[in-house]
């Protein structure tokens, strides 16, 4: 069997959508997500948690599992890997525009390199994700833009990639992460 290519998307919403839409109804626009207009925008990102995976566990997730259909779920693109996918989220562009198109690829030196945390000295985040982030976007309009994530992938290549424009706050546990979210929101609606 010859193999096989990935199809096109298939539901309008993808991860390309969402910071870009998340973007635009903080300012009141129109977006392919047709989020009505925001204050606050907060995207919890579970890396691995599709709609395939929320089926057959679906009594594990009771919640989410029955709000499944094809207007609720949104397309990862290709590849699924984490790090095209985060990248593909962060930037609103496909793997192909952005640049990270893989777990592992050759560099310029052929070397095999791993694009989520093989990032060494050699590597420049801004040569190898070509794209800019909505990070960078939302912070040019005045909102300010943070992400949540573990101490260790603060000042990572990673991170310098795809969260360019937004405040990185490490924190170690999930519910930490959950605490700092809520704090960051009692921020915000305090004018702070």
């Amino acid at each position: 069997m010859p193999p096989m290519l990935p199809a096109a998307f298939t539901t309008r919403a993808s991860l390309a959508t969402v910071l870009p839409s998340s973007l635009a109804a903080l300012e009141g626009q129109a977006n392919e997500l047709g989020l009505p207009r925001l204050d606050h925008v907060v995207v919890i990102v579970v890396d691995g948690l599709g709609a395939a995976a929320l089926r057959a566990r679906s009594g594990h997730a009771r919640t989410l599992a029955p709000m499944l259909g094809k207007t609720t779920t949104i397309d990862a693109g290709f590849p699924t890997t984490t790090a095209a996918a985060l990248a593909t989220l962060t930037t609103g562009t496909a793997p192909g525009v952005h640049g990270l198109v893989g777990y592992r690829v050759r560099d310029a030196a052929s070397r095999l390199t791993n694009q989520l945390s093989g990032w060494d000295e050699r590597m420049d985040p801004a040569t190898w994700q070509r794209s800019r982030t909505v990070f960078e976007r939302a912070t040019e309009q005045g909102v300010r833009a943070r992400a949540i994530g573990l101490p260790k992938f603060e000042g990572s290549g990673f991170s310098a990639a795809v969260l360019r424009g937004a405040e990185f706050l490490g924190v170690q546990s999930l519910s930490e992460r959950f605490d700092e979210n809520a704090d960051q929101l009692r921020l915000c609606c305090s004018g702070l």
